[in-house]
C-alpha cells in the first residue's frame, strides 16, 4: 500500500492548485502513461518478431514505435512540470493527425477513422473544455469532408481493399479497444467530476455550518450589545426622570427642612421664655419626625439613581409607598389623587431597586395620563383625577395594578408602546423608553409578565404579575 501510494505521487498526482485542473491534469497523466506502457508492449513485441524472423517485425516499425514513445514521455514530462495544458494540446493534435492519416491512407468511411475522431471530440473536451471541443468537432467535420471529396473526386486514392475482405477478428478487437478508451475517458471524467462535486457539497456543508455558527455568535453578540445598550438607556432614563421630578422631590424636602427649622426655633424660643419642658418635648419629637421622613425620603430618591444588582427579601408594600412618597409632588402639581390598597402585606425575593423603579415608573404614567390643568379645553371636569394603585396575592401569584381614567391609549397603539422611544406625549419631555424598561425588568428580573387594558378616552390599567419566591 505504501510502495503503491509513493507511486501515484511520484507518478499521477496532479499538481496543479485549481481543482478543474487537476481533474484533467490527473486524467491526462493516466492516458499518456497507458500509452507509454502500450508502446511499450508493442515494441518488445516487434523486437521478438525481429529475432524470429517475423515479416510485419522491421526496423522501421521499431523507429515509429520509439518515435512515439519518445513523444509520449516528452509529453508526460510537459504534464509533470506543470505544462500540462500544452501537454493535452499537442496529445490531443496528434490523435487529430492519427485519424487524418487514417482517413487519407484508407478511405473516409474507415470505421476506425470515425471512432478516433470521436474519441478526439471527447478528448478535447475532458482535458480542455467545451470550447475547444466544439471547435475541434468543426475541424474534424471540414477534414472528412476535405479527405471525402478528394477521395470522390480521385484527387487521392486511398486503399481500400479492405471493404472486400471479411471481417477480422483483430478489427473487432480494434474496435472494442477504442469504445473502451471512449468509456475510460467518460469515466474518468465523471469520476472526478463527481469527486470535485462531493468536495463542493463538503464544503457547502462547512460554510453553511460555519455560516450558522457565525449567525449564532453575531446574534449572541447583538444580545449582548442590546443588553448593555438597554442598561446604559436605563441609567440615561433614570437620570432623566430624576431631572424631570427634582422640581418636586427638592419641593417637599425644603417643607421637611422647614419643619425641623421651625421646630427648632420654638424649642430656642421656649427654652428661653419658660422652660415649657412638655412643649419642648412635643417640639423635638416633630423634628425628629421631620429628620426621620427627610431621611426616607432622600433613601427612596437613591433607589431611583442607583443601578445595583441585588437579590433579597423585600417588602413590596414599602417600595410602593417609597414611589407614591415621591411622586407625591408631580400628582399634586396636576391634582391627581393616588390611592393603595393592599390586602396584606405581601414579601418577596429579588431586587427592591428594581421593582421600585417598575412602581413609580407605572404611577408616572399613570399621572402624565390626565391632561396638564393648563389645557383648559382638554380637561373634562366630570372626571375623578386619581390613580389607584392595588396590591395582591393569589396562591404564589402576586399581581399589581396601577390604573388611571386619563386618556386612555388607541387600539392601534397598544401593540407599540412597549417599543424602545416609542411615546405618546410630548416628545420634548419623555423619550419614551420608560415602559419598554418596565416590560424588560419584569420579565428578566422577575420571571413575569405586564399586560394592559385601555379604552380611548377612559383611561388604562397596567397589570404586572409574578410568582412569590
Amino acid at each position: 500500500m505504501l510502495r503503491f501510494n509513493f507511486l501515484y505521487k511520484f507518478l499521477i498526482e496532479p499538481k496543479s492548485t485549481n481543482e478543474d485542473f487537476k481533474r484533467r491534469e490527473f486524467i491526462l497523466n493516466i492516458f499518456l502513461l497507458s500509452s507509454l506502457l502500450l508502446f511499450g508492449a508493442a515494441l518488445t513485441v516487434l523486437l521478438a518478431g525481429i529475432l524470429t524472423d517475423d515479416p510485419f517485425a522491421n526496423k522501421s516499425s521499431v523507429a515509429t514505435v520509439l518515435s512515439l514513445i519518445l513523444i509520449f514521455f516528452i509529453l508526460y514530462l510537459l504534464s509533470r512540470i506543470k505544462a500540462f495544458v500544452a501537454s493535452a494540446y499537442i496529445f490531443t493534435g496528434i490523435l487529430f493527425f492519427f485519424a487524418v492519416y487514417l482517413s487519407y491512407k484508407w478511405g473516409v468511411e474507415l470505421p476506425t477513422a470515425l471512432l478516433f475522431y470521436v474519441l478526439i471530440i471527447i478528448m478535447s473536451g475532458v482535458l480542455i473544455n467545451t470550447r475547444f471541443a466544439f471547435i475541434t468537432t468543426i475541424i474534424s467535420s471540414l477534414s472528412i469532408i476535405i479527405t471525402g471529396y478528394l477521395e470522390i473526386n480521385n484527387i487521392v486514392q486511398p486503399k481500400l481493399y479492405w471493404q472486400n475482405d471479411p471481417l477480422m477478428f483483430p478489427d473487432v478487437v480494434m474496435f472494442a479497444v477504442i469504445f473502451g478508451v471512449i468509456a475510460t475517458v467518460s469515466w474518468l471524467s465523471n469520476r472526478e467530476i463527481e469527486k470535485s462535486l462531493k468536495r463542493a457539497r463538503k464544503s457547502e456543508a462547512e460554510f453553511k455550518e460555519e455560516r450558522d455558527m457565525l449567525e449564532i455568535r453575531v446574534e449572541e453578540r447583538t444580545q449582548e450589545l442590546r443588553k448593555t445598550q438597554m442598561e446604559q438607556m436605563a441609567q440615561v432614563y433614570r437620570f432623566a426622570e430624576f431631572g424631570r421630578l427634582s422640581g418636586g422631590l427638592f419641593h417637599d424636602l425644603v417643607n421637611y427642612l422647614t419643619a425641623v427649622s421651625l421646630n427648632i426655633e420654638k424649642i430656642k424660643s421656649a427654652d428661653q421664655k419658660n422652660n415649657e419642658f412638655k412643649k419642648i418635648e412635643a417640639d423635638l419629637e416633630r423634628a425628629k419626625k421631620a429628620t426621620n421622613e427627610m431621611q426616607n425620603f432622600i433613601a427612596s430618591v437613591r433607589k431611583q439613581l442607583a443601578h445595583q444588582e441585588t437579590r433579597e427579601i423585600f417588602s413590596l408594600n414599602q417600595e410602593i409607598k417609597e414611589s407614591i412618597q415621591i411622586l407625591t409632588y408631580q400628582a399634586r402639581q396636576n391634582q391627581v389623587a393616588i390611592s393603595f390598597r393592599a390586602d396584606e402585606e405581601i414579601q418577596t425575593l429579588g431586587n427592591p431597586i428594581k421593582f421600585n423603579q417598575i412602581v413609580t415608573n407605572l404611577i408616572s404614567n399613570a399621572i402624565d395620563a390626565y391632561p396638564p390643568l393648563e389645557q383648559k379645553a382638554a380637561v373634562n371636569k366630570n372626571i375623578k383625577r386619581e390613580v389607584k394603585i392595588s396590591l395582591t396575592r393569589e396562591g404564589k401569584t402576586i399581581s399589581l395594578s396601577v390604573s388611571d381614567n386619563g386618556r386612555g391609549i388607541p387600539e392601534n397603539l397598544r401593540d407599540k408602546i412597549f417599543e424602545p422611544f416609542f411615546t405618546t406625549k410630548d416628545p420634548k419631555r419623555n423619550i419614551g423608553i420608560g415602559l419598554s424598561l418596565t416590560k424588560r425588568i419584569v420579565e428578566q428580573d422577575f420571571n413575569g409578565r405586564i399586560q394592559v387594558k385601555s379604552r380611548e378616552k377612559q383611561g388604562a390599567t397596567f397589570t404586572i404579575s409574578f410568582d412569590k419566591l
